[in-house]
């Protein structure tokens, strides 16, 4: 019976030794790297991090001079729950870097939003490939994310849309066409029906009438 306790006993202080063990082990850890997984610690409200998009549709990635482009930024709050205000930077570059269009707005965020926007191009802006650049202002960095677009002039669209109509155009009358053709020739198909039943009705009368009349005359013979 004492030997069972001694052994009990010893277990039991085995498993203490390697919790402690295991204890001190983590500890040490945290004192050598006290943030081991790399992500920013939420101990203050300088540290941030941001992770910026923007989704530009694809009817937009074509936009006449004069009209306006539709783009949607997507902002997520990697590092604070709490809301804050933070300002949004839309600008348009040209092909040799040059700022020719650009907006500022301040908008409220907590974990995610998405924020819908739309800059006015000009009608005097020359035809080309254009950059949206989107940044994100902070206090302590800047974010940016960009796609690119290209922009018409305004009759650039006009043989599209005059060669689509003449396509729909063309298209219906063809189809309007078939359709009237079909309906005469079932038309005539019909009538040949009617006149080739009749025939055969007027045929078969015929036949009976004269059979009922030679029944009559070999009668009286």
């Amino acid at each position: 019976m004492q030997h069972r306790k001694k052994q009990k006993m010893a277990k039991n202080l085995y498993i203490s030794l390697i919790f402690l063990a295991g204890v001190a082990l983590v500890l040490m850890i945290v004192y050598i790297n006290p943030n081991p997984t790399g992500y920013a610690m939420l101990q203050t409200t300088s540290q941030e991090a941001f992770n910026l998009e923007v989704d530009l549709p694809k009817q937009y990635q074509k936009v006449p001079a004069g009209e306006d482009i539709w783009f949607t930024t997507k902002v997520l709050n990697l590092a604070n729950k709490k809301r804050i205000d933070v300002t949004l930077k839309y600008e348009i570059y040209n092909s040799t870097n040059n700022v020719v269009i650009s907006k500022t707005e301040t908008v409220a965020i907590e974990t995610q939003a998405s924020f819908v926007g739309k800059l006015r191009i000009s009608e005097d802006i020359k035809p080309g490939n254009y950059i949206l650049k989107i940044t994100l202002l902070t206090s302590t960095k800047d974010y940016e994310t960009q796609a690119s677009f290209r922009i018409i002039k305004n009759n650039d669209t006009q043989p599209l849309l005059s060669t689509r109509s003449i396509f729909i155009t063309l298209l219906i009358f063809i189809t309007v066409a078939v359709l009237l053709i079909l309906a005469i020739k079932s038309k005539l198909i019909i009538e040949r029906l009617k006149i080739k039943f009749k025939i055969k009705d007027i045929i078969q009368k015929k036949v009976k009438n004269k059979q009922q009349t030679s029944g009559q005359d070999k009668k009286s013979v």
